[in-house]
């Protein structure tokens, strides 16, 4: 069996989310499995630069990528992520589209998830389209997602042989744009239990950037408005108010909205809030979650939430949002507090109840860490990866054409 599978990023552009990991973790395992796997991605290393000019290839642990050079367009609002293209997608995909089995889009409303699903029906080949959580309209760029919706995203779901959800949270979404629920198949982000050490230290983190108050409450993601850092801001404001020697410690990819935390901050007469550039890699996290007392990872929309996973696996204490998938899973795990979005006293209250007994909570989180080991086990993940693509095999098989040309560097068929 042959996969084609397209992605923003490929182990590549960690600032550009979670994806980046978690469809590398995806393809590695499906290749380990005997799937033959390759990915097409961009070649951006962020939303405003690129790894190199143009593009290029390299195989990632037995997984063949090729990186297509990018052209960014306009900006769709404060913020977004805005119009780009990749000007030889189509015809790289009308060259080998045919040799695949099943392509997989981990994406919705961006040019290589359309472009590629264009192509895959030009070709006869079945896809799985996998949004990750972006169909929600949250955020920024509303009227845009409407119009694509309308006049593109539902035909694409339509058209789909399969749609992976993260959670039920993400399977009303689909229902919501008319997808055949019989298409739906909700499969959870897998998680590497072994790069989360709940041992670990976090002093070399608070040395490098001088955090010497006892207390740390952490948000580690994109720094953007849905997120709800700011009510975490200030429920960490107040609670230094208290008497408590706490700070806010913010860890990620500023989105353009490290400004207004920094305003809030002044506002709120708090001289503790520390904006810390992403880090990555299992140290490095290991050190951030390791100073870490308690994660708030509480933001108005997410389907999975690999943040929030993360501290758990590493034994943080966890709040996150009521109402989002995220909020769904860990509930059905007990393996942290929820609250609801935007209620900056319940998110307080919850604050000071884990920090009035700290080791009872510590004791809650390590006691989940069992549940969501066996509940995101990677093996089972990919398993039932593996699974759906037999079944749409089976009830579509596709064959290549004989004759097919062969562009320079591309894997061979076979």
């Amino acid at each position: 069996m042959r996969v084609l599978h397209f992605s923003l990023s490929y182990r590549s552009a960690s600032a550009l989310g979670g994806p980046d990991l978690t469809v590398y973790k995806l393809c590695t395992a499906l290749s380990k499995r005997g799937v033959k796997v390759d990915v097409i991605c961009t070649n951006l290393a962020s939303k405003t630069s690129v790894l190199q000019a143009e593009t290029f290839e390299r195989t990632v642990d037995g997984v063949h990528v090729t990186y297509l050079a990018t052209r960014k367009l306009i900006p769709l609002g404060r913020n977004s992520f805005g119009l780009y293209y990749l000007p030889e997608l189509r015809s790289l995909l009308r060259s080998v589209a045919g040799r695949y089995d099943v392509m997989h889009f981990h994406g919705y409303r961006d040019y290589i998830s359309v472009i590629g699903a264009e192509q895959a029906a030009a070709a006869g080949v079945p896809y799985v389209l996998h949004p990750r959580g972006t169909i929600p309209y949250q955020g920024h760029s509303v009227a845009a997602k409407t119009v694509f919706d309308r006049t593109v995203g539902r035909r694409m779901i339509r058209n789909a042989a399969a749609l992976i959800a993260l959670s039920d949270r993400e399977v009303e979404s689909y229902l919501d744009l008319g997808a055949d629920p019989a298409k739906i198949h909700v499969v959870h982000n897998g998680m590497e239990s072994k790069d989360y050490d709940p041992a670990a230290s976090g002093v070399a983190f608070r040395t490098r950037h001088g955090i010497a108050e006892q207390i740390i409450i952490l948000y580690f993601g994109r720094v953007h408005a849905i997120k709800g850092i700011d009510h975490m801001l200030r429920a960490v404001a107040r609670l230094r108010r208290t008497g408590l020697d706490v700070a806010a410690v913010v860890v990620g990819p500023d989105e353009g909205y490290g400004a207004t935390l920094t305003q809030i901050a002044r506002e709120e007469q708090f001289e503790h809030l520390y904006l810390i550039p992403t880090v990555s890699g299992p140290q490095a996290k290991q050190e951030v979650f390791g100073a870490t007392d308690v994660l708030v990872y509480a933001a108005a929309v997410e389907d999975f939430g690999v943040s929030a996973f993360e501290g758990i696996l590493s034994g943080v204490p966890t709040i996150v949002s009521a109402g989002t998938g995220c909020g769904e899973i860990v509930a059905s795990l007990d393996a942290g507090t929820l609250v609801h979005y935007g209620d900056v006293d319940e998110l307080e209250q919850a604050l000071t109840q884990i920090l009035a007994a700290p080791q009872s909570a510590r004791a809650y989180t390590l006691a989940a860490r069992a549940r969501v080991i066996a509940a995101l086990d990677w093996d089972q993940v990919v398993a039932q990866v593996q699974r759906l693509y037999e079944r749409i095999c089976a009830s579509s098989p596709h064959e290549a054409p004989l004759a097919m040309r062969q562009p320079t560097g591309f894997p061979p068929n076979g």
